[in-house]
């Protein structure tokens, strides 16, 4: 996967978008080839953790500045310039955010 750039007002991440993985499938799903580098990152050092939460399908609780965020099916995992860690939900992803071409594909 080519890294995704987003942007809302003055603020550009990298984001992966986390996709439905049920209980028997491997919980580290993202859309497209592979994991993100720095996704990869993250979980080896737990900030990205996968969690089942009683349902049928697994979340990813990701260590924010805020505290724990859950991204769930079709959330997006982000980091900022600062390497901060945030979920942004598929609603706010289509709402508030745009593909930065001047950083990489965008989408």
């Amino acid at each position: 996967m080519t890294n995704q750039y987003f942007r809302t007002g003055y603020t550009v991440v990298e984001a992966a978008q986390y996709v439905l993985a049920e209980y028997a499938d491997n919980p580290w799903v993202v859309r497209g080839e592979e994991v993100p580098q720095w996704l990869i990152d993250a979980g080896n050092n737990d900030l990205v953790v996968p969690e089942f939460l009683g349902e049928d399908y697994w979340y990813l609780r990701v260590s924010t500045p805020k505290g724990p965020a859950y991204a769930g099916p079709d959330d997006w995992v982000a980091r900022n310039a600062s390497g901060e860690l945030l979920v942004i939900t598929a609603t706010e992803m289509a709402k508030d955010y745009q593909p930065d071409l001047d950083h990489g594909d965008g989408a």
